[in-house]
């Protein structure tokens, strides 16, 4: 048997050794709602006193991490928070956010057939868009910067 059955879901098949899942612990839904619950918990801990206006894309993208189904569809909502980075001057990091936005939907279907470890990592190509997203946002880290007074150059005023 190979390690990515772990990872798949059922085939339907007629045969009962092959109709159900492999590993199913009773404890993984629980966990996964705990870990989802703490993730956005910790994301509102690590922006609560943002300055820059980048926590509320934070906020969103973690809640779609922690959302059981979080579908391509959804990496929209995360569009103004790249705008926001372009405006910020980190045009790389947007640019390479907004590029993972551009994978099709199709993307799924190259890797429909083939049952590898690799193929399995591949179909979650989203999470990993997810996740790119997440870090982006929560370790941007720019302070708004503090007005300086300039020095006066004006020549008509005289010193006395």
């Amino acid at each position: 048997m190979r390690l990515a059955r772990l990872f798949t879901d059922a085939e339907f098949s007629t045969d009962a050794e092959f109709s159900n899942t492999i590993v199913y612990p009773p404890w993984m839904v629980p966990t996964a709602l705990i870990f989802g619950g703490g993730l956005v918990l910790l994301t509102a801990y690590a922006v609560r006193r943002d300055e820059s206006e980048i926590g509320l894309w934070t906020l969103v993208a973690a809640s779609l991490l922690a959302s059981p189904v979080a579908w391509h569809h959804y990496l929209v909502l995360l569009g103004p928070g790249i705008l926001l980075l372009l405006a910020r001057g980190r045009t790389a990091l947007a640019l390479l956010l907004l590029a993972l936005q551009f994978i099709p939907t199709q993307w799924v279907g190259l890797w429909a057939n083939d049952g590898t470890v690799t193929v399995t990592l591949m179909l979650t190509l989203y999470l990993y868009s997810l996740v790119a997203h997440w870090i982006a946002f929560l370790t941007h880290n720019e302070k708004p910067a503090k007005e300086t007074a300039a020095p006066c150059t004006d020549q008509s005023v005289s010193a006395e």
